[in-house]
């Protein structure tokens, strides 16, 4: 039985490399998963309540200069003590968005009792375990304590948050994990640093510390658009109000890069529509609703305006040149 129905599949994209216990001995099995968790996570010692069969599934990528890594595995235990901490100087600080399971992590006097809806830190170099009496997963991204140490009020213990911050983080890893590939080396730091963002944002800036990129505001506020843009209601001042600004200053975020948010939106509402005309066997009209205009003849107008041809002619055109 797989350990989950559920599994990201990277074929194989050089920007993934995988590790399974599938196909191992089952004597051979845990071992190989105690030796990769320890690459992971540096000096750690592992154990399990139970004989036979272990499974488990790793997957490691990059983006910029952060490691991330989707893991599921069966219950077990792992341990870092004192002299095993000492040794280990990664210097790093893992963000663990759950997936799958309960986890639960022992850092001090702090306890992490992760499940989906939590996301939790927790720096290396210290005593720590964690533990999981049934199946579990988690995306972990892994980022230098340098990246985040003069801006947040607490890099030193284990921690767990939740809330509508928080939920934007775990979205965004799970959204960018699946997507290192797609991305050229200037996007994949540009996103890493926006996604480090989010982390300060998620566990606490220190008070008057940095502020966050605008870019970030600008980023998330386009992936709110992208989700919602068959919604006839989401205009400027929705989409502000999503990303808890202004629309003044989302405006002023968008002109940064020469457009205004509702010109944005516009053309990828068009760009969706157009997909639909070459695509679908949906009408102009139940396309225009679909892709959030209020009637054919707005969206006609529209379309025209930005292509050059009408909704109905882009379609003949394009029919014509696939039976040519």
């Amino acid at each position: 039985m797989p350990i989950s129905e559920e599994k990201f599949d990277f074929g194989t994209t050089s920007s993934y490399q995988s590790w399974s216990s599938d196909g191992l001995p089952e004597s051979e099995q845990f071992g190989y998963w105690a030796e990769k968790i320890s690459e992971v996570y540096g000096p750690i010692r592992v154990s399990r309540a139970f004989e036979g069969a272990f499974r488990m599934n790793l997957v490691e990528t990059k983006l910029g200069p952060l490691t991330m890594w989707s893991l599921e595995a069966q219950a077990h235990r792992a341990e870092r003590n004192a002299e095993m901490a000492k040794k280990d100087q990664t210097g790093m600080v893992y963000v663990s968005v759950p997936t799958l399971g309960r986890l639960v992590g022992r850092q001090r006097q702090s306890i992490l009792t992760l499940d989906q809806g939590w996301v939790g830190m927790i720096p290396s170099g210290q005593p720590a375990s964690v533990s999981s009496d049934s199946n579990f997963g988690q995306l972990i991204v892994g980022l230098k304590a340098e990246l985040v140490l003069d801006r947040l009020a607490d890099v030193q213990n284990a921690r767990m948050v939740q809330g509508e911050v928080p939920a934007l983080l775990a979205r965004r890893t799970a959204h960018l994990f699946a997507r290192t590939s797609d991305f050229a080396n200037y996007e994949s730091s540009l996103l890493a640093a926006q996604l480090v963002d989010l982390v300060v944002a998620s566990f606490g800036a220190k008070p008057n510390g940095n502020k966050f990129a605008p870019g970030l505001v600008r980023q998330l506020a386009m992936d709110e658009a992208m989700k919602r843009l068959g919604d006839a209601d989401l205009n400027v001042e929705a989409l502000a109000a999503s990303v808890n600004v202004s629309r003044r200053t989302l405006e002023k975020l968008f002109a940064e890069r020469g457009f205004t948010v509702h010109r944005w939106l516009v053309t990828r509402r068009l760009e969706a529509a157009k997909v639909d005309l070459e695509n679908s066997d949906l009408t102009v009209e139940a396309i225009a609703y679909r892709w959030g205009f209020v009637d054919r003849t707005h969206f006609s107008r529209v379309f025209s305006k930005q292509f050059e041809i009408s909704p109905a002619q882009y379609r003949k055109l394009k029919s014509r040149s696939r039976t040519a």
